[in-house]
C-alpha cells in the first residue's frame, strides 16, 4: 500500500501546489515572502496531502455506496421510463 501512497501523494502534490500558488498573495500579501513564511506554507501543504492521505479510505467507502445507490435508482429509473416493446404479432 506504501506505494500507493506515494503515488496519490505526488498526484495531490500537483494539486495542492497550484492551491496555495493561488492563495499565496491572500495569505502572505503580494511582498515576497519571507523564509519563515515559505516554511510555513509548505508545512501546511505538507499536512494537507497527509490529511488527504489519511482520510482517503474513509471518505472513499460512503462514496463508492452512495454510486452503487445512484446507480441502482438510474437501472430502476430507466426501466420504468422506457417505452414497452411493440409487439409484430399482428
Amino acid at each position: 500500500m506504501q506505494g500507493q501512497h506515494a503515488l496519490s501523494a505526488y498526484t495531490w502534490h500537483l494539486f495542492v501546489t497550484a492551491l496555495i500558488m493561488r492563495m499565496k498573495p491572500a495569505i502572505v500579501g503580494t511582498a515576497p515572502a519571507t523564509a519563515a513564511q515559505n516554511t510555513l506554507l509548505q508545512l501546511v501543504a505538507i499536512a494537507l496531502i497527509w490529511a488527504i492521505i489519511m482520510l482517503q479510505p474513509t471518505a472513499l467507502t460512503p462514496f463508492r455506496a452512495s454510486v452503487s445507490r445512484v446507480k441502482n435508482l438510474l437501472a430502476v429509473m430507466r426501466e420504468h421510463l422506457s417505452p414497452p416493446a411493440y409487439s409484430s404479432d399482428r
